[in-house]
């Protein structure tokens, strides 16, 4: 008994089944969904005060052959936040020329009102994310500190010994608030955000230079005064 030669399937038949095909395997070839990565941190350092219990600009003290504020510029920029922004205000004209040229500087004309004044005119001027804030009073952070803090997720708070410090990682679901009018305390708001902890071997988060005799303090430390971000 002969066999009959296989019919070739009409055209729009052949054209369905590979349409079949594919939106069986469709699913297969779609790539899972990746978790949302936050951009690095941008670097906010406030630099607006009056300094009147140190009687001269703090961003200007030296360290290891180096302005506070150039330390700190650098020191954030090599941790690598994309963007540094400085705020002056009482000593604007004197510290803006110390500033190193790839950060930016912001003037804070209303720094009599208090840091969150500051802190709103820095955030006004960088773009959406998150920040790294810190003080220029505070040169004494580790280097490995900022790289945990860069790496790190949310908001978070530096602690020594238990005791917060900074800088501070702050999230960008926290700008809206932040941005808000009022002058409380950062503390308040921090404490509303409840910021994960972040337990670091590292004294320099607790310490600022305030007044005269903390300077000499740390002119005499000479491990801490020799130590440069790397």
């Amino acid at each position: 008994m002969s066999r009959r030669p296989t019919e070739p399937l009409p055209a729009p038949t052949r054209a369905r089944d590979r349409a079949a095909a594919v939106a069986a395997v469709a699913p297969r070839l779609t790539p899972p969904a990746l978790p949302a990565v936050d951009p690095p941190p941008s670097a906010l350092l406030l630099a607006a005060g009056a300094s009147s219990r140190m009687g001269r600009p703090k961003a200007l003290l030296r360290l290891a052959g180096e302005t506070f504020v150039e330390r700190l510029c650098r020191a954030l920029r090599d941790a690598g936040c994309p963007e540094v922004v400085v705020v002056v205000g009482a000593h604007a004209t004197a510290i803006r020329p110390a500033v190193p040229g790839f950060a930016r500087v912001v003037v804070n004309a209303e720094w009599r009102r208090g840091m969150r004044s500051s802190l709103r005119a820095g955030l006004r001027a960088l773009p959406s994310g998150p920040v790294i804030l810190t003080h220029v009073d505070r040169p004494l952070v580790d280097p490995q500190t900022l790289a945990r803090l860069m790496t790190a997720t949310g908001s978070v708070i530096p602690t020594c010994g238990g005791r917060p410090g900074h800088p501070v990682r702050l999230a960008a679901e926290l700008r809206p608030r932040l941005l808000a009018g009022d002058d409380g305390p950062l503390s308040a708001v921090l404490a509303e955000a409840r910021p994960r902890r972040l337990a670091v071997p590292d004294r320099g988060v607790l310490l600022n230079i305030n007044t005269p005799a903390d300077l000499r303090w740390l002119s005499a430390s000479r491990a801490l005064a020799g130590r440069r971000p790397r």
